[in-house]
């Protein structure tokens, strides 16, 4: 296959992608709907959106429209871990969410939400719990050799056919 004919077959899913995600979601702005479509033509990927364009939401739907039986596994800055889970239910009403505090739920919901700092209280449970999509929120936070990115890369590391967004709102240096 040429490289045209490479790059129109993901123009192709790009348009059909977004389509399908505009017509299931009409109240995503234009941009969160090619978030999507960029999200879901991809299984690792970053979204670097500037703050206050719907990160999140994007995300979700993302999550939800890759997976939409499978686990999602949300690590996140303490500060924001209701606000995932407002959001998961505002995409997603009903949804079976597991923002981890002190104990393992007896049964893993469909989201579990973490923050980084609870990372190592959780770590066997969250490497057993294998699932279809992970989102770190705030990836700026894991951008250099420190105990919070080990942790976080490992679990990645542990889930290796899982799909990997990475989110930040604040510029990576590339070195």
């Amino acid at each position: 296959m040429t490289s045209a004919a490479l790059d129109t077959t993901a123009a192709d899913f790009l348009v059909a992608a977004a389509e399908r995600v505009s017509a299931g979601y009409p109240d995503l702005f234009r941009h969160q709907t090619t978030g999507v479509a960029f999200l879901l033509s991809r299984r690792k990927a970053i979204l670097a959106d500037d703050m206050g364009l719907g990160k999140t939401r994007t995300t979700i739907v993302a999550a939800r429209e890759h997976s939409p039986q499978g686990r999602v596994l949300v690590i996140t800055p303490a500060s924001m871990k209701r606000g995932w889970r407002r959001e998961i239910h505002l995409v997603e009403p009903g949804a079976s969410v597991d923002v981890l505090e002190k104990g393992d739920p007896e049964t893993p919901g469909r989201w579990t939400v973490v923050n980084y700092d609870r990372l190592p209280r959780f770590s066997e449970y969250l490497r057993e719990l294998r699932p279809d999509v992970i989102i770190v929120d705030e990836a700026h936070a894991i951008k250099n050799k420190s105990t919070r990115s080990s942790r976080t890369l490992g679990l990645i590391a542990a889930n290796p056919n899982a799909a990997v967004y990475l989110l930040t709102g604040t510029p990576m240096m590339n070195r």
